[in-house]
């Protein structure tokens, strides 16, 4: 029996995550999280160094040329969703830093904030890099948990938002200027479609102004 799952090659760090090819170019690194009871990860959780596994060419397309007739980019991200943002984040933490990266995304000034939806605290990828980029002027990011336990320590209550994908939390908390934004969605595919109606129902044009990364 053949399992295929889809996943983006992401750097060590949001600080490379354009340059996901190291060394000598044969080395890729993947974003995996691991499910007890999945259906590929238990495998691939049980391999070991020298063994094999099948890699196709990759697939999907997109056009990053879009991104030149916005100021404003929004990110949709659900879980590990989040993989494929890395290298837009990366690549515009680039240009802000006067570093031409890897990715081709062709504007310095673009403002980010990602949404990132996750069920716990401890499922947030990437906490560290996403609270220090915080720091930055052009980087802004909100998490959104829907389970929260009593005993997180590192949380507060000012740094999350309770909840799931909904027209109420995305209206509370996109750009005023929605004119000027284009939205990038990556999620379980129940994620994606959901993010899209609403985004839909408060005028975001489909073709022009909504990205979806799916598998």
């Amino acid at each position: 029996m053949e399992i295929v799952r889809s996943y983006t090659p992401v750097g060590l760090s949001l600080s490379d995550a354009c340059t996901c090819n190291h060394g000598n170019n044969k080395q890729i690194h993947l974003m995996i999280k691991y499910y007890q009871n999945g259906t590929l990860t238990p495998l691939l959780h049980s391999l070991h160094i020298g063994d094999k596994v099948d890699i196709s060419q990759y697939d999907g397309r997109f056009d990053d040329t879009k991104l030149s007739h916005y100021d404003e980019l929004v990110l949709l991200a659900a879980g590990t969703g989040f993989t494929p943002m890395t290298r837009l984040i990366s690549a515009i933490a680039g240009q802000h830093q006067n570093i031409t990266p890897r990715a081709s995304v062709t504007t310095s000034t673009m403002a980010v904030k990602l949404l990132f939806f996750n069920k716990t605290e401890t499922d947030i990828l990437w906490k560290d890099y996403l609270d220090s980029l915080k720091q930055e002027p052009w980087f802004d990011y909100v998490n959104i948990l829907s389970q929260v336990t009593e005993n997180s320590e590192t949380c507060q209550p000012t740094d999350h938002l309770t909840g799931h994908v909904s027209r109420d939390l995305l209206d509370l908390l996109l750009p005023s200027d929605k004119d000027n934004t284009f939205v990038c969605i990556c999620g379980p595919e129940v994620f994606t479609q959901q993010a899209i109606s609403i985004l839909e129902e408060l005028c975001y044009d489909t073709d022009q102004q909504i990205h979806a990364f799916r598998g």
